[in-house]
């Protein structure tokens, strides 16, 4: 039985080494040229092997080649596709004074300024030479009469010496922009003003995307024509075609926080409405062979059209890859296993973008199929009813458990939480959400009746209402969630190898599987005591580094006291971003809340004496002259301060404006006094 699975599943076993050499690539460095002579050597050596030495005895041989052969073809790909690897790069070329850039996506409007992404298609030097080269951007320009005029196919001229590298996080444990946008093989940006760029004729655009693009247009104006409600058309956006840049943060979040975050991410639930519905319409097509075969096609092509709609986000295309390759095996008379179709989906993708493989939800969408497919048949089996309604609500349930089970451990490792009432929460939203995609999809369909479409529109949007606040009355509810949860990347994968060895061990019922589950459950339980252990030692004082503002912690042991201006406290989302997780790192479970003010403050921390400063001069006696640390964090006449003062140390604060910040430090090096301006490199830290 276990030799006839592998056989039936062999695209499983070459996607495992795969996918390990596209991690080491990922997380080891690797050499290019190495790594492919390596791959090049293994697979001949393979294909040797198949051919002249075909007897059993070397299986084994031929097995170990294989595998070598696609581990060492993992790591060549990601190199080969890593941009900064190729010859032609724009930042290979010194002598570029100018790029010529095509804007190959629909711009996002922020609240400041306009974030387009861009291809480098030549750069021009002094001379006005044009060369081709290549090269990802990401653009941010600020938002005036002439930005709002950009769009999709746009070619620009722009200054190369504008363009930076995308900068490393500034505090610690701080979203890891700089590795997001590596994944999408963008490493450099540039923020523009409208005379920095020079908008040209020409237009160079794809006719396929233009049309995908002009068709969300017109989805996005037919929702908000007849939803007449910005909240809720963004949330109907990302139900129909996967578009959430409109969503209001708090939404998210409730959704986030309950365990429904999935339904606003267009995935394989969309896809396998769109499947659905198309065999139902078309199911007079199977009369006959030929006409069958038609449907088939007109199938996949309306799911790659659909999948185009959504921008071909990671989740739906596992989706429609899976279906794609489950149609064709129906068209050819072949018997499909779902976890071989779900491995060929897996490697197709990773073959297009190896990055894919970094991608959330591409993670959390194969592993809530592989959880749905492998364990939801023995979740259900746990409850028996005779009644039709109870059956088709324990289905959902038992889907949800399954899909949670081989989930959790990324939500804990992303999300830093756990939604407690995630069976409820699902079973409303569910089917709710299905309604309400089902009534934009006729909606769309007679968006030219308009009595029609006020009328769905009406019924979208008090659909949309009702799921809203349905999600943020189960938010509320006590203990609806735990979050501040954080584990490492090592521990998420010993939480999944201890649930893939205790599954084992309640369907096998082999003491093994349970043995080596407490040994991973031990491996896990040790790295948190380790972390715990150093968080309790934990003395120190962090500046973080967050423009314009000033927010400076000092943590002893599991508590920490916090001074932070009142509009960064107030701003949620920036609190989020910046400090949050690092708060959750430290592991602080009691946080006193300062806030900034004109006085001058002056602390004693681990017998360090430390001022802060106010407005204007502060009254001080001899005792108080000499200062460990002086954090400045407003305008300051730092030449008369010093002359009351001698600080050991001097912190420059980020809220500090730039040119107010040049003149201290060029004071300070003068007085040959040590100091640190936070808004110059990475958050201040200090052990006490």
């Amino acid at each position: 039985m276990y030799q006839s699975f592998w056989h039936q599943v062999p695209f499983v076993r070459f996607l495992l080494p795969f996918v390990l050499g596209i991690s080491t690539s990922i997380f080891l460095p690797c050499t290019f040229s190495i790594s492919f002579v390596g791959f090049g050597i293994s697979f001949v050596g393979f294909i040797l092997v198949y051919i002249f030495l075909k007897r059993f005895k070397y299986a084994v041989l031929n097995g170990f080649l294989l595998t070598l052969t696609l581990y060492l073809f993992g790591i060549s790909l990601n190199l080969y596709q890593n941009e900064l690897f190729k010859n032609n790069h724009f930042s290979n070329h010194i002598s570029a004074k100018y790029l010529i850039i095509n804007i190959d996506e629909p711009a996002v409007e922020k609240a400041k300024s306009f974030k387009l992404h861009a291809k480098v298609l030549a750069f021009m030097d002094s001379l006005q030479t044009q060369q081709i080269c290549t090269g990802n951007l990401m653009l941010y320009v600020a938002k005036d009469s002439i930005s709002k005029q950009l769009k999709y196919g746009d070619v620009l001229i722009i200054k190369n010496n504008l363009i930076r590298d995308v900068p490393a996080p500034h505090n610690p444990d701080e979203f890891n922009y700089k590795r997001y946008l590596q994944f999408h093989n963008i490493h450099f940006q540039a923020y523009l003003r409208s005379d920095d760029f020079i908008k040209t004729d020409l237009q160079n655009t794809n006719f396929l995307f233009n049309w995908v693009y002009d068709v969300q247009k017109y989805f996005k104006q037919t929702l908000s024509k007849n939803i007449a409600s910005a909240s809720e058309t963004g949330v109907a956006q990302a139900l129909l075609y996967g578009y959430d840049d409109e969503i209001d943060p708090d939404v998210v979040q409730a959704y986030s926080n309950t365990g429904t975050l999935h339904v606003l991410a267009v995935s394989g639930m969309h896809v396998g409405l769109i499947f659905m519905i198309l065999g139902w319409m078309l199911k007079f097509m199977d009369k006959s062979k030929r006409t069958k075969l038609f449907k088939h096609i007109i199938i996949i092509i309306s799911l790659w059209i659909y999948s185009l709609l959504c921008g071909l986000s990671p989740s739906i295309l596992r989706a429609t890859v899976m279906f794609t390759f489950i149609i064709l095996g129906q068209m050819v008379n072949r018997p499909t296993n779902v976890y071989n179709t779900l491995a060929i989906s897996a490697f197709t993708l990773l073959c297009v973008d190896t990055n894919m493989i970094a991608n959330v939800g591409f993670q959390l969408s194969y592993m809530a199929v592989v959880g749905i497919v492998f364990l939801q048949p023995y979740v259900y089996e746990w409850f028996e009813t005779e009644s039709w309604l109870m059956n088709e609500i324990w289905k959902i349930t038992s889907v949800s458990i399954a899909a949670q089970l081989t989930t959790f451990p990324l939500g804990l490792l992303y999300f830093h939480q756990f939604p407690n009432y995630f069976l409820f929460s699902n079973l409303i939203i569910i089917p709710l959400t299905t309604i309400i995609i089902y009534i934009g999809i006729v909606l769309i369909v007679f968006s030219k009746i308009p009595i029609i479409a006020m009328l769905l529109g009406k019924l979208m949007y008090w659909g949309i209402l009702l799921t809203n606040a349905i999600v943020k009355y189960v938010e509320q509810m006590p203990f609806s969630y735990v979050n501040g949860i954080h584990i490492s990347i090592m521990q998420t994968i010993f939480i999944f190898a201890l649930l893939a060895f205790f599954i084992a061990y309640f369907l096998l019922r082999r003491s093994i599987y349970f043995k080596l589950g407490l040994m991973m459950s031990c491996c896990f339980f040790g790295l948190q005591a380790a972390q715990s252990f150093e968080n309790y030692a934990q003395h120190k004082i962090i500046v973080y580094n967050i423009s314009s503002h000033t927010s400076i912690n000092f943590i002893n042991k599991n508590n920490s006291i916090l001074i932070i201006d009142s509009m960064l406290w107030n701003d949620k989302n920036k609190v989020r971003f910046h400090m949050q997780q690092h708060f959750w790192h430290s592991g602080i479970v009691q946080q006193q809340i300062v806030f900034t003010d004109t006085i001058w403050k002056q602390l004693l921390v681990q017998n360090k004496k430390i001022f802060l400063s106010g407005n204007g001069l502060p009254v001080l006696s001899n005792q108080d002259s000499l200062v460990d640390i002086l954090i400045i964090k407003n305008k300051v006449k730092l030449k008369d301060l010093l002359a009351q003062i001698y600080p050991k140390q001097v912190i420059i604060t980020s809220s500090v404006k730039p040119y107010m910040a040049k003149a201290m430090k060029d004071l300070l090096n003068e007085k040959k006094i040590p100091y640190t301006c936070v808004g110059d490199s990475i958050a201040f830290q200090l052990s006490l």
